[in-house]
């Protein structure tokens, strides 16, 4: 994230104390889950689902997933990162990011590195509507964690991160190998919010 004046001093305050216990060393951010709502997932079917039947799915699967969801996940902050063409060294470990995260990070002055769940309740209850035929669902419930964890984010990157935060960065995208989650595991626990890789390099739970 790049350093800009926040609107507001108090605001900036408490983001730079968060970021300072941050700073080598690993901290936990657990808010409050932000209830999902029906129209959070309407928008993820056809228009032409979108009838009694549609809305109904979705306030069922909304309901089921704000039971359990427990959002959270653990960081840290690197003042000290070397970009080069391609890629980002932190630590002992060098990203192969892509190009166009390349032109992010060279603007940035500081490297935030989290791993964030939303808990192994949602992925359970992903598994069990699949498990009994109801693939729209299951569908629901994945749109539903994915709408969770951007929310996640972007509470952390407003209440935890000073001056102004990039758009989140993540193998997979903008051609970063999803491989590389890997050495993302490297730079911080992941085990203090129960995720873990996948022999495919896919974290879990989501």
């Amino acid at each position: 994230y790049c350093e800009q004046p926040a609107t507001s001093p108090g605001l900036r305050q408490r983001q730079r104390k968060q970021m300072e216990k941050a700073l080598h060393t690993d901290s936990l951010y657990v808010p409050a889950p932000q209830e999902i709502v029906e129209t959070d997932l309407l928008s993820l079917i056809p228009k032409e689902m979108r009838d009694e039947f549609g809305a109904g799915e979705c306030r069922l699967v909304a309901a089921d997933v704000n039971r359990c969801l427990y959002p959270r996940l653990v960081y840290r902050v690197y003042p000290e990162f070397v970009v080069a063409a391609g890629g980002v060294r932190i630590g002992r470990s060098t990203l192969g990011v892509g190009p166009k995260n390349v032109s992010v990070l060279r603007r940035c002055v500081q490297v935030a590195v989290c791993i964030g769940t939303v808990g192994a309740e949602v992925t359970a209850l992903h598994k069990r509507y699949d498990a009994e035929g109801h693939p729209l669902r299951a569908y629901l419930c994945d749109g539903a964690a994915n709408v969770a964890l951007d929310r996640l984010m972007l509470r952390w990157r407003t209440e935890c991160l000073p001056g102004h935060a990039t758009y989140p960065i993540c193998p997979g995208c903008c051609q970063w190998d999803i491989a590389e989650q890997q050495l993302l595991f490297s730079l911080v626990e992941a085990r203090s919010v129960g995720v873990s890789l996948s022999a495919s390099g896919l974290m879990r739970p989501i």
